[in-house]
């Protein structure tokens, strides 16, 4: 059995449900911090964490090593990005 393309591309050694804790968590953070509008509504969201419950209970650092990764990689792509724009009720149209 072959790992799958993006763990094999990364080398990821971790399991893969840190690596779809880490992903939930820097959707999170990146969406904040580009100032994108969110639901009040997390139903989906917690549905979606409640599968890595077993992970969290096996191991007591599990959600700070992923929440560290999500902002390192968070960090990372915004460092792409121009400085943020003013909003957009700013700007006459």
């Amino acid at each position: 059995m072959t790992a799958e393309p993006s763990v094999s591309r990364c080398n990821w050694t971790g399991s893969y449900a840190e690596g779809e804790l880490r992903a939930e968590i820097g959707c999170a953070f990146l969406l904040a911090a580009l100032g994108v509008p969110q639901s009040d509504d997390l139903t989906n969201h917690k549905a979606y964490c409640q599968s890595w419950l077993e992970a969290l209970n096996k191991d007591s650092r599990f959600i700070f090593r992923a929440a560290s990764a999500a902002s390192k990689a968070t960090d990372f792509l915004l460092s792409f990005a121009p400085q943020l724009q003013p909003d957009l009720e700013e700007v006459p149209f």
